[in-house]
């Protein structure tokens, strides 16, 4: 009976947490974009990659990309071109959202990347905002 227990243990444990997460997950400042890049070590059981993006201090994301997986050791990118033009300081925060194949899912840590957005890159940005 224990020995029963102890197996239907190891079980549900290797199933709620068969997925290890991410190998690495970097998100940085390249030319007035967010590139956010990622590997993972075990793809098995995923069904799709999803970023996410919040602007008020991680209390709410949203996806902005998905990416199906490629196979284990395969490298990310994703280059976020949404950037909106406000003066001064913008908090960026990006997660990856991960989606297994039996429905659950995972997240990986939130990372915040600050930028400093000048007076041309907010009247670009907000040109271009007006035509999307």
């Amino acid at each position: 009976m224990k020995r029963t227990i102890l197996i239907s243990l190891i079980f549900i444990a290797s199933n709620l947490w068969g997925w290890t997460g991410l190998n690495t997950f970097e998100v940085h400042n390249q030319s007035g974009k967010i590139v956010v890049e990622w590997t993972s070590t075990n793809e098995q059981g995923i069904e799709v990659y999803i970023v996410q993006r919040s602007m008020n201090n991680g209390e709410r994301f949203f996806d902005i990309s998905e990416m199906n997986p490629h196979g284990a050791g395969y490298s990310y990118l994703f280059i976020d071109n949404q950037v909106l033009g406000m003066k001064g300081e913008l908090v960026y925060t990006y997660r990856i959202k991960v989606r297994l194949l039996d429905g659950s899912v995972w997240y990986s840590q939130a990372q915040d990347l600050v930028m400093n957005v000048s007076n041309v890159q907010m009247t670009w940005g907000s040109i271009k905002a007006m035509f999307q």
